[in-house]
């Protein structure tokens, strides 16, 4: 049987799907393949289009990737503006301002893309319990991660923080029969050991420092594993929904989570004022797109393979502290900087 039985055949029958016409070329066991069910075919269309998805998309999600953490170290920048100039503010006002806007930008892209969320609310029970998940573990880390900076320093805390990549490699290789290889294991070991020389957080290299408590270690640990679960669940249902469904959803959780705890914080909104609102949204803004890269980027791509290069925000943060806020820099910064930036380049390559 010839290729375009198969094509008209397929257009008028529903018991039927058809291969799309890239997998017939040069392959004559899919060309002699008898249509038993749409089940059989539909199986093989889609282990041929993950296998072709896995192979050609690294490289594209590596790029955004990339571009999403370059935007979240401006975000962070903003971030650290405000608590270096008016520690006063609370973390919870500008989170709530942050969610306020992630829910305004995915209406406004829904409304220009013609895209009917309400669907979305359809898909089985098992994908949207997933959905939850990856947006209410996603927010609540965020939440987590400023609570933990209360009880350690902010270089100890985000070293622990940046150990999610790993988590999410390993659930992948346990549940997405994902491929760790031994450069993998590399990358990750040479990034994590960079962030260590970068930050020098006092728990790993011995430094007298109280600042450190056990409770701050505990808090950053949570956060790392919720942030690694919110990011296995976005691989998981990457293909079952649009990319602003989890950014609307977090919105959703950024602005509840942050209008519960408002109230028992010290001075709420009373220390808001006009250039912190602003600043805020500007964050917020950019927090979207970035955001909205890190999804997309996800989603095409092995989280094994692209997400070391979250590690390049430590370096970019590195430099704002030089640059902006004047903080010394010594020869292990640089020494780590060096490193997490040929780790990567090196990997980005090798995904093209």
């Amino acid at each position: 049987m010839s290729r375009e039985f198969y094509r008209e055949f397929g257009r008028k029958s529903s018991n039927f799907t058809v291969v799309n016409d890239c997998y017939f070329q040069n392959d004559f066991l899919i060309n002699s393949i008898e249509i038993k069910s749409e089940k059989s075919l539909s199986l093989i269309s889609s282990r041929n289009e993950e296998k072709v998805h896995l192979q050609d998309d690294n490289f594209k999600a590596s790029i955004f990737i990339f571009c999403s953490y370059f935007l979240y170290s401006i975000v962070n920048l903003l971030g650290k503006y405000i608590g270096y100039y008016y520690p006063e503010v609370e973390n919870s006002t500008t989170n709530l301002i942050r969610g306020l806007i992630l829910v305004l930008f995915s209406h406004i892209t829904w409304y220009y893309q013609k895209f009917d969320y309400l669907s979305e609310l359809k898909k089985p029970k098992i994908k949207l319990l997933l959905l939850f998940i990856r947006c209410f573990f996603g927010s609540l880390c965020n939440f987590l991660l400023f609570e933990s900076f209360k009880h350690m320093r902010i270089s100890s805390s985000f070293t622990i923080f940046n150990i999610s990549p790993i988590f999410v490699s390993i659930l992948s290789v346990i549940f997405l029969n994902g491929k760790f290889t031994y450069f993998d294991f590399f990358s990750f070991f040479i990034c994590f050991f960079s962030v260590c020389l970068i930050t020098k957080p006092s728990f790993l290299i011995g430094v007298d420092d109280d600042g450190d408590t056990p409770l701050g270690i505990m808090i950053s640990v949570i956060s790392a594993i919720l942030s690694a679960i919110a990011m296995f669940s976005n691989r998981v249902i990457s293909k079952d929904f649009h990319y602003s469904i989890s950014i609307y959803g977090m919105g959703i959780f950024f602005f509840f989570q942050s209008a519960f705890i408002l109230p028992f914080t010290e001075k709420g909104f009373s220390s808001y004022n006009f250039t912190c609102f602003c600043i805020s949204l500007v964050l917020s803004s950019i927090f979207f797109f970035s955001l909205g890269l890190f999804i997309h980027g996800l989603n095409i791509g092995d989280p094994i393979k692209v997400l070391p290069i979250t590690y390049i925000a430590i370096v970019l943060n590195q430099f704002y502290n030089s640059l902006i806020f004047k903080q010394y820099s010594d020869f292990f910064d640089y020494l780590g900087s060096f490193l997490i930036i040929m780790i990567n380049v090196l990997r980005t390559v090798m995904q093209k």
